[in-house]
């Protein structure tokens, strides 16, 4: 159950009753105890009580007058204390009759002007540390922040980018406009119109967007930047709260452990795996489009290493899967593998230019090479498979190209064989 609260003015009404009525019940009592005492005559204590009611009653005469007063006083305080839950934390001084209540609500309105204008200060103290705190976090990213748009044309306008970045547009100086525009022009020709859509994508869904995009500085220099936005609604159109990061390290990080895993650190060529990999990729096609694998043994390799030294010997497979990029790159759909020690594959569609550039490098080999002032001839056999001629898996494929390439060493190598 709510807990009464009892009105102001009956408070006050009460409590000068009370204290008025004190000194009568107070004399009241004396004159009891005298009676008692000295024994008075009827006629006498009469008198005396008849004197002590006259007295009590011009007491609650006093008290009610008083208390009517004082009520009238109290009430339009009140009232104005009620009407500031209605305004601006405000005292209507015109409702005001008494100088004393007039001074106090004077000195409440300063009081609560001061807090009103200390609230503001504070308020305005704190967007500004706000301001400041982003300005110090765009400063100190490992790029920069910007705002884009979706305009009515279906482009992409970037009205604002924070400074950052300025190896890409070397002067961070510059108009925005002029770095936006740098910016923009630096990315990869064929990848910026898939940032495009993407971003379009993002206007349709309103959910945030993520694209790493290539691009080259004013010295030429390759960078990337990973850009993420976040999708609102401003004045109907499309705005993007966004930031880009340089991940160039990233990437050349994520570069180096993917040819540490697909490239062979000496020759530069594919490794085992990779081209295992296309291999088995190849015969699980559908569309049965036949293709040929020439499986590649430097003769007499290990006598190069026993003789020169294995800094020598990678020198002279260094040499010849240079001369094998160079006559089998230009076929189609080329797939060119070191495969092992001195062991070579080369994967491509057409059967009869790979015979023909198998004859070319043979011939090309028939000089020697010259390694740190070595003159040393490099021989090699090769044996040949076509799919799907030769068997069906790459196991198979791969099984049948060795064989071919072991009947050319049976008769003295640097030859092909079927």
């Amino acid at each position: 159950m709510a807990k009464a609260h009892i009105p102001l003015q009956k408070l006050v009404l009460v409590s000068v009753s009370l204290l008025s009525c004190l000194p009568i019940t107070a004399l009241f009592l004396w004159l009891f105890i005298r009676v008692e005492i000295l024994d008075f005559t009827g006629e006498f204590l009469s008198i005396d009580f008849a004197f002590v009611a006259a007295l009590i009653l011009m007491n609650i005469l006093i008290a009610k007058k008083l208390a009517r007063y004082l009520d009238h006083t109290i009430q339009p305080f009140v009232a104005a204390a009620k009407h500031i839950h209605h305004s601006k934390n405000k005292i209507p001084l015109e409702k005001l009759r008494t100088t004393e209540f007039y001074q106090l609500a004077t000195a409440f309105n300063s009081l609560s002007d001061q807090v009103e204008q200390q609230k503001r200060q504070l308020k305005k103290q704190q967007e500004h540390d706000k301001t400041l705190l982003l300005q110090r976090v765009a400063d100190n990213l490992p790029g920069m922040i910007f705002q884009s748009k979706l305009i009515s044309s279906g482009s992409i306008l970037t009205y604002f980018l924070s400074y950052g970045l300025e190896h890409i547009y070397a002067n961070a100086e510059k108009p925005q406009e002029q770095r936006v525009h740098e910016l923009i022009n630096s990315f990869n020709v064929d990848a910026f119109p898939e940032l495009l859509k993407i971003m379009r994508k993002s206007a349709h869904s309103m959910q945030p967007y993520h694209f790493d995009i290539e691009a080259i500085n004013l010295v030429g220099e390759t960078y990337w930047l990973s850009i993420s936005g976040q999708p609102s609604i401003k004045k109907g159109e499309v705005h993007w709260d966004g930031v880009a990061l340089d991940i160039t390290e990233r990437k050349n990080y994520e570069t180096k452990m993917w040819q540490q895993a697909h490239i062979d650190a000496i020759t530069q060529l594919n490794n085992r795996s990779s081209f295992n990999k296309h291999l088995k990729a190849l015969c699980k096609q559908k569309a049965l489009r036949p293709f040929s694998l020439l499986f590649f043994d430097l003769d007499g390799f290990k006598n190069v290493n026993d003789k020169h030294g294995h800094h020598i010997g990678d020198q002279v497979l260094i040499k010849f899967s240079q001369q094998l990029t160079l006559v089998f790159s230009p076929l189609e759909s080329s797939f060119l593998a070191r495969v092992g020690g001195d062991e070579f594959c080369v994967i491509a569609t057409n059967k009869a230019d790979l015979i023909k550039q198998t004859d070319n490098l043979l011939e090309s080999l028939s000089l020697p090479v010259d390694i740190n002032g070595i003159q040393i001839y490099i021989k090699v056999s090769v044996g040949m498979a076509n799919w799907p001629e030769s068997g069906h898996s790459a196991e198979a494929i791969l099984h049948k190209a060795d064989i071919a390439m072991y009947s050319s060493k049976e008769v003295g190598g640097h030859q092909l064989r079927q």
